[in-house]
């Protein structure tokens, strides 16, 4: 009995994947992005220019288990744009000290195995680059950012989308010079 009960809760933990997206929906800070595809509320994607500089997407991040998780950290898989510096997080919003803008402060703590409860939410800013040329026939679309969860000895990657209507950002296949035709970032 004992055994059929502990494999019963090594299978439940094994699959236990609880982060989905949070109660807020922030507006990312750049030059020229703003939402496309907004049809009915059904998607909600953001277009990305080329960028000179670092442009920053805050997304809300909650727990919608039972039990708490470790969250190990954040990537992006895209050759479109890469992370410019530390993934950072505040629980500020949540807990009724949320700063005046929509972006966290510099001194956020890293995203590096932070214990989320259940039901809790976090802020995460995420820094993010793009070439700062582009081709004007091509384009690419980024559908989603990857969570390193843990729960016990189980680790877990979960795919979220850039909204809460399940969006993407839309952007132009990186490449190009200034002055070849291509769509390069304002000096």
């Amino acid at each position: 009995m004992i055994a059929v009960a502990l494999s019963v809760v090594l299978a439940k933990a094994a699959v236990y994947q609880p982060l989905g997206w949070g109660p807020d929906q922030f507006s990312p800070v750049g030059v020229g992005i703003r939402p496309v595809n907004q049809f009915g509320d059904y998607r909600y994607d953001y277009y990305v220019p080329p960028q000179r500089g670092v442009f920053t997407f805050v997304v809300s991040i909650r727990n919608n288990g039972s039990r708490p998780v470790l969250i190990e950290g954040l990537r992006v898989d895209a050759l479109a744009v890469r992370l410019a510096g530390p993934v950072r997080y505040t629980t500020a919003f949540y807990t009724g000290n949320a700063p005046v803008s929509n972006q966290l402060p510099s001194e956020s703590p890293v995203l590096h195995n932070v214990t989320l409860g259940a039901g809790k939410s976090v802020a995460i800013g995420i820094s993010l680059r793009t070439a700062q040329c582009a081709a004007r026939d091509g384009w690419t679309s980024i559908p989603s950012f990857f969570v390193m969860e843990r729960f016990l000895f189980f680790t877990h990657t979960v795919a979220l989308p850039w909204s809460m209507a399940g969006g993407a950002l839309i952007m132009h296949t990186p490449g190009g010079h200034p002055g070849t035709g291509a769509i390069c970032a304002p000096r």
